[in-house]
């Protein structure tokens, strides 16, 4: 919870103050998208492919208290079931080597991405997070180049102001309307040159 809702959170409401939130949002969407997706399926798959049913339960049990988690939640009960998911991935992980060792990745930081990309190539990543004071998720655009000396910062939309044109089965990113444009692309033209080529990673509704 704290890297998928409290950094974006803060780092939404203090992207023009410091380029240090640029950073950390970026780092957070890499370890969501990547490290802690491929850990959390490399970790399914030893737990899975174990003949212990006790873990296999606690694995389930873990899954569906951090489903419940992304939901709107009172601050107690929020806390409540924190404090829970993190004493079942505690034991968890103590109840099997392999478990623990995977657990132990080591994960990439925005400027791992800066130092791999060209002069003429720009990374994107696109992030979201529950705003709860205006009851739905506000997406924001986290851009890097080769000559940054860190990420950029881009607010973009909330989900509620294009719901319609999501429901209605468009690929947002994709699709060939003045929507898209406006909410998306127009905000990130002014840090992009022609010809430059784009690798971006979406997220929610953007997918």
């Amino acid at each position: 919870h704290y890297i998928t809702q409290t950094i974006p959170h803060y780092c939404y409401e203090a992207h023009l103050d410091s380029v240090d939130y640029a950073t950390l949002a970026y780092d957070a969407a890499l370890f969501t998208k990547g490290y802690l997706l491929s850990t959390s399926q490399m970790i399914r798959n030893i737990i899975m492919s174990s003949e212990n049913e006790d873990l296999k339960r606690q694995w389930r049990e873990l899954l569906i208290i951090q489903d419940i988690i992304t939901q709107p939640l009172s601050s107690d009960s929020l806390a409540i079931l924190q404090e829970r998911a993190r004493y079942m991935e505690q034991q968890i992980l103590k109840s099997n080597d392999e478990l623990l060792l995977a657990s132990q990745r080591q994960f990439y930081s925005w400027s791992d991405i800066k130092k791999q990309l060209k002069g003429n190539e720009v990374a994107i990543e696109f992030t979201s997070f529950y705003d709860s004071v205006i009851d739905t998720r506000r997406y924001c655009a986290v851009l890097l180049k080769k000559k940054f000396k860190s990420p950029i910062y881009i607010p973009l939309f909330k989900e509620n102001d294009i719901s319609s044109h999501v429901a209605s089965g468009s690929e947002l990113l994709y699709a060939n309307s003045d929507v898209p444009f406006n909410i998306v692309w127009q905000k990130l033209i002014p840090y992009i040159n022609s010809g430059e080529i784009l690798y971006f990673a979406p997220d929610g509704i953007l997918h």
